[in-house]
């Protein structure tokens, strides 16, 4: 398994994403940061056919050779969500990511009322405004602007020996990974559900913003796997060991036919960042 290492969180610089002007669907913003806020927790889920694209799985059923489904929002995450950062002192400038601020936001980004953009930016204010309402299970979290604030954030967490982790796709086309993928290797970065990870979210602003929480109580595993036509994908997931929180009608128990509180697991998407302590050292 390869992943990308870094020996402090301020070595991580975002690569340019030539598709990053697209314009990123509402319910992309649901599956990044909705999955572990309140809307996780309140929303109505409906169907659980809708629910598919966050490919959900139990570790036990991590076996090499087997096949798995990564879900259709594991590539689409990467190619609409990405973006630069701004210049720590350019980010500086910015209104901060509240409500009252909106206005001055759209001006800043010369971003029009009305259009998606602007919705999504709205959306994503939100639950950036809401993380002083958060629950103690979802504490600590941030929307850090700025490459130096991330690693502000991150390092505050979990000191200066970081290493980042990300799902890869190697030469594999994007409907290959859309649909089963073998399991080749596998494993568990770290068997300490208290050597808690920090996740950071890529959410849609003109500029790139994270949302970037700690995820006590879970598990980070690594694997290889194999998509069709011989494409290979190093693929990140979180393993979550305590879901007594998370609201019954969530999708995955109905999808995994276990009881609230169960483990639940889940692909980290391509432009997901999960940082971890350096087990090497």
């Amino acid at each position: 398994v390869v992943v990308a290492a870094v020996t402090t969180p301020s070595d991580y610089s975002p690569s340019v994403n030539p598709r990053a002007t697209s314009t990123p669907k509402r319910d992309h913003i649901d599956f990044n940061i909705g999955s572990y806020r309140n809307a996780y927790r309140l929303k109505d889920f409906g169907n659980i056919s809708d629910f598919q694209m966050l490919g959900f799985f139990l570790e036990s059923k991590l076996v090499k050779w087997s096949k798995m489904d990564l879900g259709t929002n594991f590539l689409y995450d990467a190619a609409n969500s990405r973006r630069d950062f701004l210049p720590g002192a350019v980010a500086d400038t910015l209104p901060a990511l509240k409500a009252s601020n909106l206005p001055k936001l759209l001006q800043a980004f010369n971003i029009r009322e009305g259009t998606e953009m602007a919705s999504s930016m709205k959306t994503t204010i939100s639950y950036c405004e809401g993380i002083a309402n958060l629950t103690p299970e979802e504490k600590p979290a941030s929307c850090p602007t700025s490459e130096k604030a991330m690693a502000k954030f991150v390092s505050s967490l979990l000191g200066q020996n970081v290493e980042l982790l990300t799902s890869t796709v190697i030469s594999a086309k994007a409907s290959a990974v859309s649909g089963p993928v073998t399991v080749v290797d596998y494993h568990t970065h770290s068997a300490d559900i208290e050597a808690t990870p920090v996740v950071c979210h890529s959410v849609p602003f003109p500029s790139q913003v994270y949302y970037c929480h700690m995820l006590s109580k879970t598990r980070v595993l690594q694997a290889t796997l194999e998509a069709a036509e011989g494409g290979r994908i190093n693929a990140v997931a979180i393993c979550h060991l305590d879901t007594s929180w998370w609201s019954p009608k969530h999708p995955a128990f109905a999808a995994l036919n276990v009881q609230p509180g169960s483990e639940v697991c889940h692909w980290a998407a391509e432009s997901t960042l999960v940082w971890v302590h350096n087990s090497n050292t």
